[in-house]
């Protein structure tokens, strides 16, 4: 399939003049809502005017195709419905029991795609990828060689480490159309790119997410150029490939341990949220993982299989407590993802518009 021109045709050939107001409805229907364009993706020189006047138009369609992988010639013709430039459509995992149809997933997938194109250029060259390096075992052994705990900061250390950048999606804002996923793989050119959002918005529930999602580079589930999204991250999940990524990622998260907790559910009928808090921060001192992940998977060996939706809320309940207990650490991911960011990329490299783009479609402004 043909790459869509970036340039739009002249005005003179569209029968009438075009301007950004008069081409949000056909943005909203590809996935990007007015508010996402006006407070995500315009530079801040646009305002108001600017967006109903046709003489800036041909500039701002040129901004948005890039900015949206999207083609500008499609956004300037009223009479062409919105086109994407890569529109080769990613694998996706749906929530178990939902159907996705396709066009929900291009929207998110492209834009968080160019993101991570213009990221790219701001991180040095090395370290270079190489995904048959990432062993489970190993890598728990060489993050506990210099952190005390296995948890969402420092797993995510090593994936830089390893040439692995793991940024929060850029958020649609409140798009209907477009799909809202918990992770996402891309590739720029050789290094592959994760993006972590819903679920995984704390650190607690955002550490397996990330194993997981890493799990998938390691068995090579994801080849380069490719793009994989998953709306949500199931650890009960019958698929092969969830299955496998799982129990990758249960290894690196518990190494020989992968029962742990598993007694406390089994022979307990009932347990309160600070018993179980207590628990979880007396295993996190034996094996040396995150006690708030210990919690999430106590709730998920309760809820899972056969039980009665009273027993699935009540377990779920108990664990939500118990993450909010003073003992347990449970900070929020994205200042964390960001703070990576800073201290790797080197956002001087792009030009004043680019990095405008990228600070806040992260939210690096926040």
């Amino acid at each position: 399939m043909k790459t869509k021109s970036h340039s739009p045709p002249p005005l003179s050939q569209l029968g009438r003049q075009p301007c950004l107001a008069s081409a949000y409805s056909k943005l909203a229907k590809a996935g990007f809502t007015r508010k996402f364009i006006r407070n995500t993706i315009l530079p801040s020189w646009v305002c108001e005017q600017a967006e109903k006047d046709p003489d800036v138009f041909p500039e701002l369609a040129l901004f948005l195709g890039k900015a949206l992988g999207i083609s500008s010639r499609s956004l300037a013709d009223p009479n062409e419905p919105i086109a994407f430039c890569n529109p080769s459509l990613a694998r996706y995992k749906p929530a178990t029991g939902t159907v996705l149809a396709d066009e929900r997933i291009t929207a998110a997938k492209t834009v968080n795609q160019q993101i991570a194109l213009e990221v790219e250029a701001c991180l040095p060259k090395e370290p270079a990828f190489i995904a048959n390096a990432l062993d489970p075992i190993q890598i728990r052994s060489y993050i506990l060689e210099s952190s005390k705990k296995l948890d969402f900061k420092s797993l995510l250390a090593y994936c830089w480490h390893s040439g692995i950048p793991v940024l929060p999606a850029v958020d649609l804002l409140q798009s209907k159309s477009a799909l809202k996923f918990t992770g996402m793989i891309t590739w720029q050119k050789d290094r592959p790119f994760i993006f972590l959002r819903g679920n995984a918005k704390d650190t607690s529930w955002g550490l397996f997410i990330l194993a997981h999602e890493l799990a998938h580079l390691a068995l090579e589930h994801v080849k380069r150029g490719d793009a994989f999204l998953e709306e949500s991250c199931d650890p009960n999940s019958a698929s092969d490939e969830e299955v496998a990524a799982n129990e990758w990622a249960l290894s690196l998260l518990l190494g020989e341990n992968k029962h742990a907790m598993s007694d406390l559910v089994s022979t307990t009928s009932r347990i309160t949220a600070k018993q179980l808090a207590a628990r979880a921060r007396k295993e996190q001192s034996l094996i040396s993982v995150d006690a708030g992940f210990l919690i999430l998977k106590a709730a998920w060996e309760r809820a899972s299989g056969d039980v009665d939706p009273t027993t699935k809320q009540v377990a779920w309940a108990t664990a939500r407590a118990a993450l909010k207990e003073p003992s347990i650490s449970n900070e929020h991911t994205k200042p964390l993802m960001l703070d990576a960011l800073r201290i790797k990329g080197d956002l001087s490299a792009l030009s004043a518009e680019e990095r405008e783009l990228v600070v806040r479609a992260l939210g690096l402004d926040k």
